[in-house]
């Protein structure tokens, strides 16, 4: 697969083998993700590793279509809004939304739990560790930890239940379901990390039977090699165009207004640049997928001509259509889980030292991150006049950013891993 989550995982895993500690990975066999970059395998490829069944309705439906493994056509995850999709994407929306429960990987359960026990007697790890998302895998790993006895570290790398974005949308039930799950996880887990110091008190508030050290924090980080060399792809982008790039996918709607990433604001502070600085060039690249429902926007704002979209690239071409910005575009929710939210792509725009315009709240973890390394410009991500100010700086060169270099140095990633490393020695013991 491909994505922030697998990269971090990546990124932790090519550390550790200069570590004490020797990975053994358990992953999904055939991938049916829209995301999906084999250039990540080389950097673990002296990594042993295991797979097993992994059925899912992305598994069936490419088997039923005959692609075997090869990736999904689309993104699962961002099903069109209601109203506005086909009869088989309303169709995948209701049986996602009321059946797969708590993610389309329920499959996964059973067939991983088996092969992790037989692991388990082959290789007689010394713990377990589990990033989620895939919510499916913290029910596997519970479940895995129980039968062994072997001490359980869960990573999310999201929230899954309270004011998170997808689960403010979820039926009562549901939530209702999800919440319980989330509950015998975190209470089963030796450890429980978060990637932000907010998040991290969240889960402190949210399980106050549970002991307060078990609840520990590691923020993303960059790797440097990734840099190295790296050669920024501006295109047909005239040097005389201010080049804004965003890296990611935005969400599919805005409603309720705050608890999604959202291309709206920005695409209207566009539109409003060209109707009254005409004399002011500036072009949005956006470093992934805007999908389908969303791709009439541009024209609807008249900003046709200056939005450019890469749809999803492998990592290393991703880093290159990016790094030619003059500036990077970072946006965040303003309600719910938005102060403490930090996205993968944060650390990814601090390595390459460029002005970051945040549009994020005053208290965002995001915004205190980009003020720490000095490359932040904020604005509040639905006031207009704000983002067409902050752009109209950007583009005019009224901003001149400082570096604080021992701030970047700290989010790179080896010493990323060795704070996990360190957390791994303590519930080894």
């Amino acid at each position: 697969m491909g994505g922030p989550g697998c990269i971090k995982l990546v990124k932790h895993l090519g550390f550790m083998r200069h570590s004490d500690w020797e990975p053994i990975v358990l992953t999904q066999g055939d991938n049916t993700f829209f995301a999906y970059d084999e250039s990540l395998l080389a950097e673990v490829e002296d990594i042993k590793k295991y797979t097993f069944f992994s059925p899912d309705l992305g598994w069936l439906k490419s088997k039923l279509k005959g692609r075997g493994s090869k990736p999904a056509p689309e993104d699962r995850r961002w099903l069109a809004e209601k109203g506005k999709a086909s009869l088989s994407q309303r169709i995948q929306r209701f049986l996602w939304r009321n059946f797969l429960i708590p993610d389309g990987k329920r499959g996964w359960v059973m067939p991983l739990v088996r092969e992790a026990m037989r692991v388990i007697e082959i290789e007689k790890p010394e713990l377990i560790y589990v990033r989620l998302p895939v919510w499916s895998l913290g029910i596997a790993a519970r479940r895995i930890a129980r039968k062994s006895g072997l001490p359980l570290i869960v990573d999310f790398d999201d929230e899954w239940t309270g004011d998170f974005n997808d689960f403010v949308e979820h039926p009562p039930f549901r939530k209702a379901i999800e919440r319980r799950l989330e509950g015998r996880i975190v209470r089963s887990a030796d450890i429980v990390l978060a990637t932000t110091p907010g998040a991290k008190e969240n889960f402190r508030h949210r399980y106050p039977d549970q002991p307060s050290e078990k609840f520990q924090h590691i923020t993303m980080g960059y790797d440097p090699a990734d840099f190295h060399d790296l050669e920024p792809k501006r295109g047909d982008v005239d040097k005389d165009t201010f080049l804004l790039t965003f890296l990611g996918t935005f969400h599919h709607k805005i409603e309720p207004v705050g608890f999604f990433i959202t291309p709206i604001f920005i695409f209207e502070a566009l539109s409003r640049i060209k109707e009254l600085y005409p004399e002011v060039k500036i072009k949005l690249r956006i470093v992934g997928h805007l999908i389908e429902t969303l791709q009439y926007l541009p024209e609807k704002y008249g900003i046709s001509q200056m939005v450019e979209i890469t749809g999803y690239l492998p990592h290393k071409e991703a880093m290159a259509q990016t790094l030619a910005g003059d500036a990077l575009l970072l946006v965040m929710y303003s309600k719910g889980r938005g102060e403490r939210h930090l996205p993968a792509k944060t650390f990814e725009y601090i390595a390459m030292k460029k002005p970051v315009l945040t549009l994020a709240t005053e208290g965002a973890d995001a915004w205190k991150v980009m003020k720490e390394t000095g490359q932040g410009i904020r604005a509040h991500p639905e006031r207009m006049e704000d983002i067409v100010e902050a752009l109209l700086k950007l583009a005019k060169g009224e901003i001149d950013i400082q570096l604080h270099e021992d701030a970047i140095e700290s989010y790179a990633q080896r010493s990323k891993t060795e704070e996990l490393l360190a957390i791994f020695e303590r519930a080894a013991k």
